[in-house]
């Protein structure tokens, strides 16, 4: 008599091999994601750094950190769902500083907090 059907045994080898198919393609994917939303906080850097140049010709930042978003910067697209971004006015050849903090998911970045200086500094290095 000929067998109609799938065995349990067949069953649970498909369940195990998408089982470790699954545990080696999520941590890979997370990862892919948290760099695509560092590379976009990156890029709202990019934007603020050009709405600050501006403030600086205009008269200056202050001193006291802000909390950025598209209200005070309207010429940015700043999406602030993973970073939450701040400005701080330095004296010296900083000028300013913007920071760049993760929140929720992106917590678990590899590179935590990113800044970038009046001057061009960046950091972290590995990160930029």
């Amino acid at each position: 008599m000929k067998q109609k059907g799938v065995t349990l045994i067949e069953l649970l080898v498909v369940v195990v091999v998408i089982g470790v198919m699954a545990s080696i393609a999520y941590p890979s994917y997370t990862s892919h994601v948290m760099k695509s939303n560092r590379s976009q906080a990156q890029a709202n850097m990019v934007q603020m750094q050009f709405w600050a140049e501006k403030q600086l010709m205009k008269g200056g930042i202050s001193a006291a950190a802000t909390t950025l978003d598209s209200t005070q910067c309207p010429t940015c697209e700043i999406d602030n769902a993973f970073y939450d971004y701040k400005i701080e006015g330095k004296t010296g050849d900083e000028l300013y500083v913007l920071t760049a903090t993760p929140k929720g998911t992106q917590l678990g970045d590899e590179c935590s907090a990113l800044t970038m200086k009046g001057n061009g500094d960046t950091a972290p290095a590995n990160c930029w």
